[in-house]
C-alpha cells in the first residue's frame, strides 16, 4: 500500500456523494482526516507490534485543512430565558441537566450517564470513570446545583441507580424537552453541546 494509493481513496471520500442526486452531500475534511487517522494506527501498529512493514505510509498522505470549529455560547439574557423555560419544562429533570451542564461543562453522555456512586455530595464532587478521552477525571459541583441534587435524590428510582434514569434502565430522553425549551426561550442555532461553551 502506498502512500499514492491512500491519497486516491482519500481524495474518492471527499468527492462521494452520500447524499440524494437532488441533495447532494459530501463528506467533510474532518471526517476524511479521521478516516486516514485511523488507517495510521492500524500501519502503525503493523510497524511496530506486527514488523510486517518497515515504515508507515500515513506519514507521507497530507491531512485535509479543517474548518475551524464553531463556538455559540449563551448571552446572559438567553441563558435566564433557557434555565427558566427548562424549569416549566414537561420533563422534571431538564432545569437540574441543562444548570448541570452549563455549570460543569460535562458532555452531553457524560451527563446522562452519571450514576449515584460516581457522586459525592459532601465534598461536592463528581468521578468520571469513563470520559471521551478515556481518562479518569473528577468535576466539581457548584453549591446551587449540589442543593438541588439533594433535593433529587430523595425521589431516586429503586431499578437503576442513574441520576436520570428513563425507560428500560436507560438514561432519560431529552431531546424532545430540549428542543421545546430552546422555542419557547427563543434562543436559536444552539445545540446542547454549546453548553460546554457557556461553562468555558
Amino acid at each position: 500500500c502506498t502512500p499514492a494509493l491512500i491519497a486516491e481513496y482519500r481524495d474518492r471520500l471527499l468527492r462521494e456523494n452520500i447524499g440524494t442526486k437532488e441533495a447532494p452531500r459530501h463528506r467533510s475534511p474532518a471526517t476524511a482526516n479521521r478516516f486516514l487517522s485511523a488507517l495510521s494506527k492500524a500501519f502503525s501498529d503493523a510497524v511496530r507490534e506486527w514488523h510486517w512493514l518497515h515504515d508507515n505510509p500515513l506519514r507521507r498522505v497530507a491531512k485535509e485543512q479543517e474548518s475551524p470549529g464553531r463556538v455559540r455560547y449563551l448571552s446572559d439574557d438567553e441563558r435566564k430565558a433557557l434555565l427558566t423555560t427548562c424549569k416549566k419544562s414537561e420533563l422534571p429533570e431538564l432545569y437540574l441537566i441543562v444548570l448541570f451542564a452549563i455549570t460543569t461543562g460535562m458532555r452531553r453522555g457524560e451527563l446522562l450517564g452519571l450514576r449515584w456512586p460516581d457522586v459525592d455530595l459532601e465534598r461536592r464532587l463528581i468521578v468520571l470513570h469513563k470520559t471521551k478521552n478515556n481518562e479518569r477525571r473528577s468535576v466539581p459541583i457548584v453549591a446551587d446545583v449540589t442543593a438541588l441534587l439533594r433535593e433529587h435524590a430523595k425521589v431516586r428510582r429503586l431499578d437503576s441507580d442513574l441520576l436520570f434514569p428513563g425507560n428500560k434502565g436507560r438514561p432519560v430522553e431529552i431531546d424532545r424537552a430540549w428542543y421545546a425549551a430552546l422555542d419557547a426561550a427563543k434562543v436559536k442555532d444552539f445545540r446542547f453541546h454549546d453548553l460546554r461553551h457557556s461553562c468555558a
